[in-house]
C-alpha cells in the first residue's frame, strides 16, 4: 500500500505538461503541432534566403544565416577552405569585401584548448596554425578603455574640487 502513494497518476502529470507547454512556448516541452510548425517557418525561411541571392550591403550581411564576410568572423572563426580545387570559394563581392558561403566558416581552438579536447592531438612537423590572434591588439583596447575611464575619473573629481 505504500507504494500507491508514489505512482503517478498519468491524466494528471498529462495535463499538467499541456498546461506547461503553454507557458514555456519555444522549449522543449513545446508540442508535435509547435514543433512542425516551427520547422516549416524555418524551411521556408531558408528557401527565402536561398531565392532572394547575396545581400547587397554589410549592413544585411551582418548576421545573415547564408553568408558572410571574413571582417565579421568572430576571433575564434576562420573560412576554410578558401580555395577548392584551385579555385576561390568566394560567391561575391560587396563593396570590395569577399562574401563566402557561412558553410565554410570553421571554429578554430586556442593552442590550450586544442590539447585539453577529447581526442588526443599532436601537432605535425611544419603544421601552420589556421589563425594568429595578436594579444598586442586585446591589450591596446583594454588599456584604452582603461585610460578613458581614467580620464572620466578625472574630469569628475577635477569638477567635485571646484
Amino acid at each position: 500500500e505504500p507504494l500507491k502513494k508514489w505512482r503517478v497518476n498519468q491524466v494528471w502529470l498529462m495535463d499538467s505538461l499541456q498546461k506547461v507547454s503553454v507557458v514555456v512556448k519555444g522549449h522543449g516541452f513545446a508540442s508535435k503541432e509547435e514543433q512542425q510548425q516551427r520547422l516549416v517557418d524555418e524551411t521556408e525561411d531558408m528557401s527565402r534566403m536561398v531565392l532572394e541571392g547575396v545581400p547587397k550591403t554589410f549592413k544585411e550581411l551582418k548576421g545573415h544565416k547564408l553568408f558572410c564576410l571574413e571582417k565579421h568572423l568572430l576571433h575564434n572563426q576562420v573560412i576554410h577552405p578558401k580555395t577548392r580545387n584551385g579555385v576561390s570559394t568566394v560567391v561575391a563581392t560587396v563593396h570590395g569585401g569577399k562574401v563566402y558561403h557561412r558553410a565554410n566558416v570553421q571554429t578554430v581552438l586556442s593552442k590550450n584548448k586544442w590539447f585539453q579536447s577529447e581526442k588526443p592531438r599532436v601537432i605535425r612537423d611544419g603544421e601552420e596554425p589556421a589563425k594568429v590572434v595578436s594579444r598586442a591588439k586585446a591589450k591596446k583596447k583594454k588599456k584604452k578603455k582603461a585610460s578613458g575611464k581614467q580620464s572620466k575619473l578625472e574630469a569628475s573629481e577635477d569638477e567635485d574640487e571646484r
